[in-house]
């Protein structure tokens, strides 16, 4: 770790959880993170905060969540990347269950279907945003604007965005052929290695599939969304935005 202090568990829990509870935006929540992590609190280098967002716009699911796991890991090991990463999703996702159980009880009434519906359009400005923004940091040459329209016009014509997204990387083997990757930053002090480091991180994942296995003996309906979700999820590259073509895919074109 580079900074000046050892931050325990619970302090990166409630840290995470202030900006989880301000978190709207998605990836424009990005400078936020990076003004505690770096300006604030001195946990890494701004090198090393710069290397965590790429890794996390390289790898599926979304970005901010996926930057305040890789903080904690940094930071404090597994233990931490998991405390960091519950606190930071904890406010949105009991927003989302209260708003949920409140909109399936109450969607027949008139004023909510209202509301609803300037709600869809907010959501498109959101989309548009993102997209914008996206594509001005990832298309830099023509190649990168070829493989996204490629990908985008597959996906417009009805095609599964599975196959655009796995075909838009096979491509890539063709068309970065021969690149020099960028200079590897130094590596920093963080987390020793070993399976005491790892530990955390193969207790969860087990505890992750055995609580799959065991929905999947209790409710099979549940772990089938589950295992839908994981899906989507695995192909979302680039971030959470990334999802919804993937989401509307399965759940609205398939059923």
């Amino acid at each position: 770790m580079s900074g000046h202090d050892q931050p325990t568990k619970a302090r990166l829990f409630l840290i995470f959880l202030r900006l989880g509870l301000t978190a709207f935006g998605g990836p424009a929540m990005v400078p936020y993170v990076r003004q505690v992590a770096v300006e604030q609190k001195a946990w890494l280098t701004p090198r090393q905060f710069q290397d965590g967002v790429a890794l996390c716009q390289s790898i599926p699911g979304a970005t901010v969540m996926q930057l305040v796991a890789y903080i904690g890991l940094r930071v404090g090991g597994p233990l931490a990347s998991l405390a960091s990463f519950v606190a930071f999703v904890l406010p949105a996702f009991g927003l989302m269950l209260v708003l949920s159980v409140l909109y399936a009880r109450t969607r027949d009434v008139s004023g909510v279907q209202e509301v609803f519906t300037g709600l869809q359009v907010i959501v498109v400005a959101l989309v548009i945003n993102a997209a914008y923004d996206f594509g001005r940091r990832s298309v830099k040459d023509w190649r990168d604007g070829a493989l996204a329209l490629g990908a985008g016009w597959l996906i417009l014509l009805g095609g599964n965005p599975l196959i655009a997204i796995g075909g838009a990387a096979l491509a890539g083997l063709l068309v970065y052929r021969g690149m020099t990757p960028p200079e590897a930053a130094p590596p920093g002090p963080g987390p020793t290695g070993g399976w005491g480091s790892s530990r955390g991180a193969w207790l969860a994942l087990a505890a992750l599939g055995f609580g799959l296995l065991g929905l999947r003996l209790v409710d099979p309906g549940l772990f089938d969304l589950a295992a839908l979700m994981v899906k989507v999820d695995l192909f979302a590259m680039g971030g959470g935005f990334a999802s919804l073509p993937l989401m509307h895919h399965e759940m609205v074109d398939l059923l």
